[in-house]
């Protein structure tokens, strides 16, 4: 097949739909304040520390400290969890 003729079909296939960035509303879209994009922001990174936590945790029970070493990381990984999904 040719590139023209997979170019045909491939319009072809798309012809009934919107392009991309348009909307159908009439209205336009609200703009979006900081303080929501600084807190999405934020609660996307959190997984970093919830991460090291968990490092943290695995690492002291291969090392044979016991499941007891994991119970602080644990809860840091919940309060962190609950905090990020506040922030979302």
């Amino acid at each position: 097949m040719t590139l023209e003729a997979a170019i045909g079909r491939h319009r072809a296939r798309t012809a009934g739909l919107p392009a991309v960035g348009k909307t159908s509303a009439s209205k336009p879209m609200a703009r979006i304040g900081a303080l929501p994009v600084a807190l999405q922001s934020a609660a996307s990174l959190m997984w970093i520390p919830q991460a090291a936590l968990l490092a943290l945790a695995v690492g002291g029970i291969a090392a044979g400290e016991g499941a007891a070493a994991a119970i602080a990381p644990a809860l840091g990984i919940l309060l962190i969890g609950a905090a990020r999904a506040m922030a979302e």
